[in-house]
């Protein structure tokens, strides 16, 4: 899934797609833009984590949400 050019967008733009996303209910979409993210090169800060722990949370994904957690503690 890709959002025009957004490897060069600032991580504002990107962390508000995920937000968005995952207040829609879109919560897997949040997360293949997060995955693009990393891949682009880009660095997720605290408010892209927030925005899929949230993401997770709105579409009742307690499992998926504790593995994030457990990945963000882990590889950032």
């Amino acid at each position: 899934m890709k959002y025009g050019n957004m490897n060069l967008a600032p991580p504002v733009s990107r962390n508000t797609m995920i937000t968005r996303h995952g207040t829609h209910g879109h919560c897997f979409k949040a997360f293949e833009l997060f995955d693009e993210m990393i891949k682009d090169g880009a660095s997720p800060d605290d408010t892209t984590f927030l925005s899929l722990i949230s993401a997770c949370s709105h579409g009742a994904l307690v499992h998926e949400g504790s593995n994030n957690f457990t990945r963000m503690s882990r590889e950032f």
